[in-house]
């Protein structure tokens, strides 16, 4: 029973989800397994039931399908040709202010677009961090605005005492964030969000059950 319960709680935590997620359908299946694996990842009293080693193999495997149905997004990785004619167009404006440099062609274009490619790596591993994109009035946000104290909550506990556990996620979904496409982002952190709203409902019952006995 107490193994159900906090299952049935992130099934319900789902039904809050991203509105118009409904329609993409393997996305909530993935947010809820990958959320159970974590679950029984962080729960040491279920190592019993799922022993921690196979748990921490899966959770990559999934990642790892989640990857394969969403695509290798390779323009993050590539400069496309529109991004091209941004730089000529930006190369052109500063040549005479770079002088010398300014008529190396190959050096600029080299260096310009290393550069783009790392800004686009940088944007789509930092933008998934952002709490605005879960937690928010508005309604492109995944969950509402009341969930968030659960969370932050959820989220101390996680990083006082399995920190090591949850570096090894955030790393692996990370990983997972540069190679999908910019929109599927997200999903990959959504099970640690789950992890930390039933940690922090957990908690609190907890602590409400103390000052009621």
């Amino acid at each position: 029973m107490k193994t159900i319960l906090p299952l049935l709680f992130l099934a319900l935590v789902i039904i809050f989800i991203k509105p118009g997620s409904s329609s993409n359908f393997w996305l909530i299946i993935f947010v809820f397994f990958q959320s159970t694996l974590l679950f029984f990842l962080f729960e040491e009293k279920l190592h019993t039931v799922l022993p921690r080693k196979m748990v921490l193999l899966a959770v990559p495997i999934l990642i790892g399908m989640f990857i394969i149905g969403s695509g290798i997004y390779k323009n993050t990785f590539d400069v496309t040709s529109l991004e091209r004619n941004q730089l000529w167009v930006r190369r052109e404006l500063y040549r005479r202010e770079l002088g010398y440099l300014g008529r190396i062609g190959f050096g600029n274009r080299f260096i310009e677009q290393t550069k783009l490619v790392v800004d686009k790596v940088n944007q789509k591993i930092t933008e998934p961090y952002e709490l605005t994109h879960y937690f928010s009035t508005e309604n492109f946000s995944f969950y509402p605005l009341f969930f968030l104290p659960f969370f932050a909550l959820g989220l101390l506990f996680m990083l006082s005492t399995k920190i090591k556990l949850t570096l090894y996620y955030l790393g692996l979904a990370t990983i997972g964030a540069v190679l999908v496409p910019p929109d599927m982002t997200y999903w990959l952190f959504t099970p640690l969000i789950n992890l930390g709203l039933l940690l922090g409902v957990t908690i609190i019952m907890k602590l409400f059950k103390v000052k009621t006995e």
